[in-house]
C-alpha cells in the first residue's frame, strides 16, 4: 500500500474511535496493532477510569481496603436503588452484591458492561485513552485538539529555606498590630521553614493577616515572599505522595480539615482568595485535588480559579465540595442555613466528625474545558440557558440535530449484556439512530423539604421556541408513563409515538443523574431556612440550593407591572387619611412577617352594605391591597370548595389571600373555612393505599369582604358562631363613618365613585413592585427583625388595651394580629415603599381595632357575650311558658302547654323559677351547664342559693316538699308588665 494512503487511513482512525467488534474479515481489511489487556490494565488509572465511567457526581470514597461502597449499579439490567455496587480504586476490580456482576480489572468492566469481545474492548480503551502498543501514554486523559505551541515556561525557582541561625531573631510581634493571635509556618518538602503568616484580631475592626519572610540581603521583612509563592503544607504533601490534596481558602481551615479528612493532605495558598494565581501549583502535578470553598461568592470564585490552576499544573483530577450537602445539622440531619463564610473551621465547631462528613460530602468533578454552570432558577425561564458541563447523556443516547436519539450496538455479539431488546422497525442491530424526543436537558435532581418526592428538573423549548423548565417527579414515570407524556405534550414537548421509543424515554430519565440538586416546594413564601422567598415567577434571596415552585393547575397572579414610584404616587398616596384603605394595604405587608415571629394565621373581614346607590368600596380596598402582590386577577372569590380553598391557601403561603363576597359560599362551609384558614392546615386524608397523605400547610393573612358577617351568614341556617371562629375571622365595619363608605378622604376626587375608579385603574397599571422591595428589605435585615417585630407588636397591644381592665385572652390575640399589621405597614414605610408618614399604619390599625371592639360589644369574651344573649332571648320569647306562682292552686287559671317553671312579681321586675332540665336542654343549650351557671351568677342574672349552689331549694303551692330551681331576676318583659296579678305584685 502506498505511504500516502496508509497515512490517510491512520488519520481516519484517529478522528473516529474504532468500535468494530471482533470480525476476521474486517480485521483483514483494517489491520491494526492493539495494546494487550495487560498493558491496558497497567497504564489506565483505575480511579480516573471509574470517575469517567460512572455517572457524574458518583461519590468514590475508598475504604482502607481500597473498595468503595454504596454506589448505584451501572449495569443496564439492574435497577439499583440501594447502592449495591463497589469498585476497587487500586486494582480496578468491581462487584455488585445485587445482580452478581463482578470482574477483576477495568478491562473486565469495559468488556462486560458494554457487551464487547476482547478485541473490541482493546480497541475501545486504546482509542479513549490514547494508548499505543508498547508505549506509555504521556497522560491518562483523552487527547485534546492540538493547541498553538507556547513558549516553554521556566520552572519556578525553589524557595529558599530560612537558616537556623536566622530563626532565633524572628520577630514575635508586629510593630503596629502587636502580638499575633495565630501563626502558621510554611515549610518546604523537607520540613524546613520558608516563611510565616500571622493573624491579628484587633479589638476594633476586621481580622488582619501579615506575611513574614527572610532574605539573605534584607533579613526579616513584613511582606509576602517572591512569586510564585509556596503552598502551605508542602512537607505533608511530600510525606504522603499518594494521598489526595485537600485545598482550603486559609491556613486555619486547612488545619481544621485535617481532623475531618484524615486520608487527605490539607493545603492552602497564601493570601486566600485574593491571589491564587500567585501560588506555585506545580507540587500538585499527578495528584488528585479536592477543594473545600468558603460559603460565599469569593469562595466560589476562588474554588473555580484554583481548580483551573491545579489542572493546568498537571493535577490528575479536581473535585469541588458541594456545600449544599453540608447545609444540615450534623447531629439531627435537619436542614439549616450555612452562614456566610462557613468553612472547615466552622464545620469542626458545628460538631461534624469524620463519619458524618464522609456521609454528607459530595465532590463535583471540575473540567478545565468548561466550568460548571449554575442550575437555572425560575426567574430565568425566558433566558437562554447555558449548557452545563456535566450535561452528558447516558451510554447509548446521543444528542443530534433535531433531538435525542438512541444508538443500538451492532454485530452478533454487540448487544449489551442483559441490555435492551432491539427496536423493531425503527433501527436496531445495524446501529441506526432511533428518535426519542426533542432536545432536552436534565439540569438537577430535585426533592422536597422532607427529602422525599425525588424527581428531575428538565429544560426544553416548547413549540413556540420559548425556554421552559419543569420539575418532573420520579413517580410520574412509573408504569407506562402515559400521564407524564400527556403532561409534557400539553407544555409543547412531544415524545416519539413508537412504543419502544417511549420506553427508552423513561429509561433516559432514570439514568440521567446529574450531580446538581434543587429543592421543590408546593408553597409560596419563605423556605424553611428563611434565606429565600419563593414566588411563582421568581425566587428572592438564595440558599444552598435552587428552589423550584411546583404547582398543579393555575398559578396565583403574582407579578409586576410599572415601577414602585408609579405605585407609591397613586395607591400609596391615596391611602393617606383613609383608615380602612391604609389598613388593607398594611395587611399585605404584614403577611410575610408571620414566619419571623411564629404568628398565627387569621382573617380580617370588612362587613357592611352600601350606604347609598353606589358601592361602599369594600372590593376597591381589596384591589388596592392586591396591587402589592400582583394584577387584579390576584383577588379571589369565596365561591369555592374545601379542597380548592386548601390549595389556594398553600399557594398564598406567607402572603395575603384576598377573598371577595362571603355570601357566595355556603353558610356551613363558611364557618369551617374560618377554622381552616386560621389553623393553617388542611384536612387529614388517605390515599388509595389507606396511608395518610401529606397535609397541606400554610401561614397567611386573609382579607375578606361581604355585605354580611359570619354570624349572620351562619344564622341563616340556624347555626351558631363559635368563639374560635370569631377570633380567627375578625369582622371590621366597612363604613368609616365619614359618609363615603370605606373612605374618609377623597383627595382630589369629587365623590366616592370617582375615587374608587381611580384606585382600581391604578391597581391595574402598577402592581407587584411593593412586595419585591418589601421582601428584599426583610432579607437584608432578617437577623435583627424577629425581635424588633415582636417588640413593636407588643407595644401596640399595650397601647390599644391600656383602658381595658383585665382584657380576655381572645381580645389580646386579636390585638396582637392588628399589631402585626401595624408593624408590617411601618416597616414598609421605613423602607420608603409606601410614602406614608411614620405612624400612619399603626394609627389605621388602632382605629380598625377599636371599631371591631365596639362592634362586637366590648371586651367581654365571645362565649360569655353569646351566652348572655341566648339566655335573654329565651326569657323574651318564652316568658309565657312560666305559671304564676300565686295561681298554682287556682282552678280557673289557664293551662300552660310546655310549662318550664314559675314566675312571681319582684321589686322592679319578675322573678323566674326555672326547672333544672329546662335550664340544661333549652336555656343554655350548647354550653356546659355548670360553667354557664357561673357566668350567669357573675353577671347577676342568676341568683345562687344560700348554700353556694347555683340552684335554690324552695317550696311552691301544691308541692309536698321543696323543689330545686334556678332563680332568675330579670326586668319585666313588655308583654307581661300589665299581666302581673295584683296578689303577685310587691
Amino acid at each position: 500500500m502506498e505511504p500516502e494512503k496508509q497515512s490517510a487511513r491512520r488519520d481516519d482512525r484517529a478522528k473516529k474511535p474504532n468500535k468494530t467488534k471482533s470480525n476476521p474479515a474486517t480485521q483483514r481489511d483494517q489491520p491494526r496493532r492493539l495494546p494487550t489487556p495487560s498493558e491496558l490494565k497497567r497504564l489506565i488509572d483505575a480511579a480516573e477510569f471509574y470517575r469517567r465511567e460512572l455517572p457524574a457526581g458518583t461519590p468514590l470514597r475508598a475504604g482502607r481496603d481500597g473498595w468503595t461502597k454504596n454506589v448505584p449499579c451501572p449495569f443496564p439490567h439492574h435497577d439499583d436503588a440501594t447502592g449495591s455496587f463497589g469498585v476497587n480504586l487500586t486494582t480496578g476490580a468491581y462487584r455488585c452484591f445485587g445482580c452478581g456482576e463482578n470482574g477483576g480489572s477495568t478491562f473486565d468492566y469495559k468488556m462486560n458492561r458494554y457487551g464487547l469481545d476482547m478485541d473490541g474492548t482493546r480497541a475501545e480503551l486504546a482509542d479513549q485513552w490514547g494508548i499505543e502498543p508498547g508505549r506509555t501514554p504521556a497522560t491518562t486523559r483523552p487527547s485534546r485538539p492540538a493547541a498553538a505551541p507556547e513558549a516553554p515556561r521556566p520552572a519556578p525557582a525553589p524557595a529558599v529555606a530560612i537558616p537556623t541561625e536566622a530563626l532565633a531573631s524572628r520577630p514575635q510581634a508586629h510593630p503596629k498590630h502587636g502580638a499575633p493571635s495565630a501563626t502558621w509556618e510554611y515549610r518546604d518538602a523537607g520540613g524546613r521553614p520558608l516563611c510565616y503568616v500571622l493573624r491579628f484580631d484587633p479589638a476594633k475592626g476586621r481580622k488582619l493577616f501579615a506575611p513574614l519572610t527572610w532574605t539573605p540581603a534584607a533579613g526579616w521583612q513584613w511582606k509576602a515572599p517572591a512569586e510564585p509563592r509556596p503552598l502551605y503544607g508542602l512537607d505533608r504533601l511530600a510525606a504522603h505522595p499518594e494521598a489526595p490534596a485537600l485545598l482550603t481558602e486559609g491556613e486555619k481551615a486547612a488545619v481544621a480539615s485535617a481532623a475531618l479528612f484524615p486520608a487527605a493532605v490539607p493545603i492552602a495558598t497564601m493570601n486566600g482568595a485574593q491571589s491564587p494565581n500567585k501560588a506555585d501549583w506545580s507540587p500538585l502535578a499527578g495528584r488528585s485535588v479536592l477543594i473545600w470553598p468558603d460559603h460565599d461568592d469569593p469562595g466560589t470564585k476562588y474554588a473555580q480559579a484554583a481548580a483551573r490552576l491545579a489542572l493546568a499544573a498537571g493535577a490528575r483530577s479536581v473535585g469541588i465540595l458541594d456545600l449544599a450537602g453540608m447545609a444540615t445539622d450534623p447531629a439531627t440531619g435537619e436542614p439549616r442555613e450555612l452562614p456566610q463564610g462557613w468553612d472547615a473551621a466552622n464545620a469542626s465547631a458545628d460538631g461534624w466528625t469524620v463519619e458524618t462528613i464522609a456521609a454528607a460530602a459530595r465532590w463535583q468533578p471540575f473540567a478545565i474545558e468548561a466550568a460548571e454552570a449554575p442550575v437555572p432558577t425560575p426567574q430565568a425561564r425566558n433566558r437562554e440557558p447555558e449548557t452545563p458541563a456535566d450535561d452528558v447523556l447516558p451510554f447509548g443516547f446521543e444528542r443530534r440535530p433535531g433531538g435525542i436519539y438512541f444508538i443500538k450496538s451492532g454485530g452478533p455479539k454487540g448487544g449489551r449484556k442483559g441490555g435492551d431488546k432491539p427496536l423493531s422497525g425503527t433501527g436496531g442491530d445495524d446501529g441506526t439512530p432511533v428518535y426519542i424526543c426533542p432536545p432536552m436537558r436534565v439540569l438537577a435532581i430535585t426533592r422536597d423539604d422532607r427529602g422525599e418526592s425525588f424527581g428531575r428538573l428538565i429544560a426544553f423549548r416548547d413549540l413556540d421556541g420559548l425556554e421552559r423548565q419543569e420539575a418532573i417527579e420520579d413517580k410520574e414515570r412509573q408504569g407506562s408513563g402515559d400521564a407524564l407524556r400527556a403532561r409534557l405534550a400539553g407544555l409543547g414537548f412531544e415524545v416519539s409515538t413508537h412504543p419502544e421509543a417511549r420506553r427508552l424515554f423513561l429509561e433516559l430519565f432514570r439514568r440521567c443523574t446529574p450531580p446538581k440538586r434543587a429543592r421543590t416546594t408546593s408553597r409560596t413564601g419563605w423556605t424553611p431556612d428563611g434565606a429565600a422567598f419563593v414566588l411563582p415567577d421568581r425566587v428572592l434571596g438564595g440558599g444552598p440550593e435552587p428552589v423550584i415552585l411546583t404547582v398543579e393547575g393555575e398559578r396565583p397572579a403574582f407579578g409586576t407591572r410599572g415601577t414602585l414610584d408609579d405605585w407609591r404616587g397613586t395607591i400609596g398616596r391615596w391611602c393617606v387619611g383613609n383608615s380602612r384603605l391604609t389598613f388593607a394595604v398594611a395587611v399585605s405587608f404584614a403577611a410575610p412577617l408571620l414566619k419571623m415571629v411564629d404568628a398565627e394565621s387569621g382573617i380580617f373581614h370588612f362587613r357592611g352594605m352600601s350606604t347609598d346607590a353606589s358601592s361602599s368600596g369594600k372590593t376597591t380596598i381589596q384591589r388596592a391591597a392586591a396591587s402589592v402582590y400582583g394584577s387584579r386577577d390576584y383577588l379571589q372569590r369565596w365561591r369555592t370548595t374545601d379542597n380548592a380553598l386548601e390549595a389556594l391557601a398553600e399557594l398564598h403561603n406567607d402572603a395575603c389571600l384576598i377573598l371577595d363576597e362571603l355570601n357566595q359560599i355556603e353558610p356551613q362551609a363558611a364557618g369551617e373555612s374560618a377554622y381552616l384558614l386560621g389553623n393553617g392546615a388542611g384536612k387529614n386524608r388517605l390515599d388509595r393505599t389507606a396511608s395518610g397523605r401529606p397535609i397541606k400547610r400554610w401561614r397567611l393573612l386573609c382579607l375578606s369582604s361581604g355585605e354580611i358577617g359570619l354570624v349572620e351568614h351562619m344564622a341563616s341556617i340556624q347555626k351558631k358562631t363559635r368563639a374560635g371562629q370569631s377570633v380567627r375571622m375578625v369582622e371590621i365595619p366597612a363604613d368609616a363613618g365619614a359618609g363615603f363608605g370605606c373612605f374618609e378622604n377623597l383627595h382630589e376626587f369629587s365623590d366616592g365613585a370617582a375615587f374608587s375608579v381611580a384606585l382600581c385603574d391604578s391597581a391595574a397599571a402598577a402592581y407587584g413592585t411593593p412586595l419585591i422591595a418589601h421582601v428584599e428589605n426583610l432579607l437584608a435585615n432578617r437577623a435583627a427583625l424577629p425581635a424588633a417585630i415582636a417588640r413593636h407588636r407588643d407595644a401596640f397591644v399595650l397601647r390599644v388595651l391600656e383602658t381595658i381592665e383585665n382584657p380576655p385572652g381572645q381580645v389580646r390575640r386579636v390585638a396582637a394580629r392588628f399589631g402585626l399589621v401595624a408593624v408590617g405597614g411601618e416597616l414598609a414605610t421605613q423602607a420608603g415603599i409606601t410614602g406614608w408618614v411614620p405612624g400612619a399604619a399603626a394609627e389605621a390599625a388602632a382605629r380598625c381595632f377599636r371599631d371591631w371592639l365596639d362592634a362586637r360589644g366590648g371586651a367581654v369574651p365571645a362565649e360569655e357575650r353569646d351566652l348572655l344573649g341566648q339566655v335573654r332571648l329565651f326569657f323574651e320569647q318564652h316568658s309565657n311558658r312560666f305559671r304564676w306562682k300565686s295561681r298554682l292552686l287556682d282552678d280557673h287559671a289557664p293551662e300552660i302547654p310546655r310549662a318550664v317553671g314559675f314566675k312571681d312579681g319582684g321589686s322592679g321586675g319578675l322573678v323566674f323559677y326555672l326547672m333544672p332540665e329546662t335550664f340544661r336542654t333549652e336555656v343554655v343549650e350548647g354550653y356546659d351547664p355548670v360553667d354557664a351557671a357561673r357566668v350567669l351568677i357573675r353577671h347577676k342574672m342568676l341568683k345562687p342559693g344560700a348554700d353556694g349552689r347555683s340552684t335554690q331549694k324552695l317550696r311552691f303551692p301544691g308541692f309536698r316538699g321543696t323543689v330545686r330551681v334556678y332563680v332568675f331576676e330579670l326586668d319585666t318583659p313588655n308583654q307581661d308588665a300589665a299581666e302581673v296579678p295584683a296578689d303577685a305584685r310587691s
